[in-house]
């Protein structure tokens, strides 16, 4: 990439990104810089600069760098590095700017990764753009120890346990925001990683620790192939992900991939296999869950019993689920795999559904209302499946206009992700809508999906 400009991730992506993890709206950015370089810089030149219809000049390259370093001391070598190249009148490598863009913070990445440009990447710069991402939210080069671990399996130290753990960390908690055709990637590669360390004589407590790993990675890959609609795939990975967990002695664990195993895709839930499986089918119960874990299983019960109309066993699994999560406490200290999807936000939305699924229609939609705005407005697939339940509840009701509001946005959201099997969520919604299906609403709402399944 060195000696031509990059599109994708040019000077003006440099000042966004810088923008997004000072977290500044343009008018703030401007007025920061301006005071920075001493003269004044107008928001409508930033936005051009940003948007590529002109170019910063180095003097605002070098006071977006400092207003970087005052924010994130420990990212902004990347940043120093990419300066005289930019003068120089080339354009840096892409993942160095995204490396001195994201200024190490787990926080910084999400806000990156959600934002409306991610939405234009093709896979093969998702893949790159997702790679950089995992080396800067562990601080570390990922695969350079583990490139030399591979080569001499007999020497695996606890430096590459504990960097092969904060890697895995990472790509964990990508998987709410990214699109998974170009998160698998480095997933996958973990996972061949991973496997072949296990295939060389090892300790017996790093051989344990890879494992735990190995199935945590496993699960991952399993949510991914679900998320793209392949729930065999997901299976597969699932089970893998128990064994290795087996084979870890890491009950608390195989408890978490259960959750995972135990749901289908909305057009093959089975809340009666549901409930087996939850309940130690796959040798696995809540009991041997973390705390934080425990209160997920128990959502994931409260639904399966919305599903069969079981509203006393539903709300009894709710508030089972509410009492849980009150005693994890924070996620400081806690230990894989950390559900830190799994809040009291999030719980407020899925008892929410379930008082939808049981025709408490008023009720779920203040519940669905206040997790969806606690989400924020950037597209996670929290959010998209929020959305179409809320939409649900205006189907049941007969409101078919609301109803298509919102489940246009639910597709919006999905096509932003490139979450497939989200695209089923308005499928069902399309279903229940069968009765207004003259309706202009209707029409519209299934010639988008029609148009999305088409392109994606």
């Amino acid at each position: 990439m060195q000696g031509k400009r990059v599109e994708l991730f040019g000077d003006g992506s440099f000042l966004r990104a810088v923008r997004l993890a000072c977290r500044h709206d343009p008018d703030e950015f401007a007025e920061a810089l301006s005071r920075e370089l001493g003269w004044p810089v107008p928001t409508a030149v930033l936005l051009a600069w940003e948007t590529g219809k002109s170019l910063p000049p180095p003097a605002v390259l070098r006071a977006a760098r400092t207003l970087a370093e005052a924010r994130r001391p420990a990212g902004i070598l990347a940043a120093s590095r990419m300066v005289p190249t930019w003068e120089a009148g080339f354009a840096p490598a892409p993942d160095d700017v995204v490396a001195a863009a994201l200024m190490l913070a787990p926080s910084d990445v999400q806000a990156i990764v959600r934002s409306s440009d991610d939405a234009k990447l093709d896979p093969m710069d998702r893949r790159r753009f997702l790679l950089a991402v995992v080396g800067l939210v562990t601080g570390l080069e990922p695969w350079e120890r583990l490139s030399f671990a591979l080569r001499h399996p007999g020497r695996v130290d606890q430096a590459t346990v504990d960097q092969l753990e904060a890697i895995t960390i990472a790509l964990e908690g990508l998987e709410p925001v990214a699109d998974p055709r170009a998160l698998l990637d480095p997933v996958t590669r973990l996972l061949n990683a991973l496997a072949t360390l296990l295939a060389s004589p090892l300790r017996p407590t790093v051989r344990r620790e890879l494992s735990s790993l190995a199935g945590e990675a496993a699960g991952i890959a399993g949510r991914l192939r679900w998320i793209m609609d392949d729930d065999l795939g997901a299976t597969a990975y699932y089970e893998t992900g128990m064994e290795a967990a087996r084979e870890a002695g890491d009950a608390a664990l195989g408890a978490y991939l259960v959750g995972k195993a135990a749901c289908k895709p909305f057009y093959r839930e089975d809340p009666a296999g549901r409930l087996r499986r939850l309940e130690g089918a796959l040798g696995f119960t809540p009991a041997h869950a973390s705390p934080r874990t425990g209160a997920w299983l128990a959502m994931l019960e409260a639904e399966a019993h919305a599903l069969m109309a079981d509203s006393t066993a539903c709300s009894r699994a709710l508030d089972r689920a509410t009492s849980a999560l009150d005693t994890a406490g924070t996620f400081q200290g806690e230990r894989r795999p950390r559900v830190d999807f799994f809040d009291a936000a999030w719980l407020t939305g899925q008892r929410g559904a379930c008082l939808g699924k049981i025709g408490k229609t008023a009720e779920a939609r203040d519940a669905l209302t206040a997790s969806i705005d606690a989400q924020g407005a950037a597209p996670t697939k929290q959010r998209t499946w929020l959305l179409a339940m809320l939409a649900g509840t205006y189907a049941h009701d007969g409101e078919p206009e609301e109803a298509c509001r919102y489940g246009s946005m639910t597709l919006s959201s999905a096509v932003t992700l490139g979450s497939k099997a989200d695209f089923g969520l308005v499928d069902g919604l399309l279903h229940d809508l069968s009765n207004w299906r003259l309706h202009p609403a209707v029409q519209t709402l299934d010639d988008e999906l029609r148009q999305a399944g088409a392109t994606n």
